[in-house]
């Protein structure tokens, strides 16, 4: 099998190591969002390789295609398999949309089990929010739009 061969089947798998990678050393280092941004991204890429392997094995005969693309994991990248990247893509779509639609119902679950109250000294008022300062991207919008 020739490099590219070998480039094009390992791209997914290098990318997902990597983003793995990347998971792990940030951590510790960076902010929520970051570390929610690459979470996301990994678990993405996760999903559609393995909900495309299992297209693939559900499409070409079970039991016998898993021993057939273990020995030529190239014909998961043929020009045929097409269709089936798109069926692992909308499989994909719904592991996400039903981890999601489970999320909410437990919220909403414990909502209901749980309901939120007023807590003693609060006295029902938010705190306000700071006003931009006027080095802030949005105090220098309303400081040029006050100057002119």
């Amino acid at each position: 099998m020739s490099f590219e061969a070998l480039a094009v089947l390992y791209l997914p798998v290098v990318v997902w190591a990597g983003l793995g990678f990347a998971l792990a050393v940030s951590f510790g280092r960076s902010g929520s969002s970051t570390l929610f941004r690459l979470t996301a991204l990994f678990l993405g890429v996760w999903a559609l390789l393995a909900t495309t392997a299992l297209a693939w094995v559900l499409a070409h005969g079970g039991g016998p295609a898993v021993v057939r693309l273990a020995e030529s994991p190239m014909l998961l990248f043929e020009p045929a398999s097409a269709l089936v990247w798109v069926a692992g893509a909308l499989g994909a779509f719904a592991v996400f949309l039903s981890a999601f639609v489970l999320s909410q119902a437990v919220g909403r679950g414990f909502l209901r089990l749980f309901p939120s109250r007023e807590l003693p000294g609060s006295s029902g008022r938010r705190p306000e929010a700071p006003s931009p300062s006027p080095c802030s991207s949005a105090g220098v919008l309303v400081g040029y739009a006050a100057a002119t």
